[in-house]
Order: structure tokens, then C-alpha cells, then sequence
């Protein structure tokens, strides 16, 4: 079985006037392509908090389009009143 990987690599970083290089928008965290995304412009960062459910929030909904599942902490089910 084969995997193919679109590997596409995008130019963060300028040059000011003084020649030196710096990132515009700061160090992205993350940054990631539209499945259907062609060009180094439609990249999208992520700004948000970094724990494993917001990233994989952002990508399902941001990313790949799909709609947001809430859901409930087991905490939150078996809290006591």
C-alpha cells in the first residue's frame, strides 16, 4: 500500500532593510495547507492555545471543514450536585 505525502515548503522569512531576516507575522506554531491549496498563499497559522484538543479542533474545523462535535468531559457527567 502505498502513501503519497505533498510536501510543500513556503518562505516565512523576509528581509528588512537592513538585509537581516525576520518573520513578519512572528514564529508560527503551526502552519498548514487547505487540502485542495496550491500556492504558498493559502497557508493558515495557528495562534491558539497548544493542547491536543484545540489543535485538533482547529484542523477538523478550520483545516478539513468539518463540523464542530462538542462534547462533555467525563469530569463534567459525574460531577456531583
Amino acid at each position: 500500500m502505498a502513501t503519497h505525502v505533498n510536501v510543500q515548503f513556503i518562505q516565512i522569512l523576509q528581509k528588512g532593510s537592513t538585509g537581516q531576516p525576520f518573520f513578519r507575522h512572528g514564529l508560527p506554531a503551526l502552519v498548514a495547507f487547505s487540502p485542495n491549496c496550491r500556492s504558498s498563499r493559502c497557508y493558515t497559522r495557528y495562534d491558539g492555545d497548544l493542547s491536543v484538543d484545540a489543535i485538533v479542533d482547529w484542523i477538523a474545523t478550520s483545516i478539513l471543514g468539518l463540523p464542530r462535535i462538542l462534547y462533555y468531559s467525563r469530569k463534567h457527567w459525574y460531577s456531583k450536585p
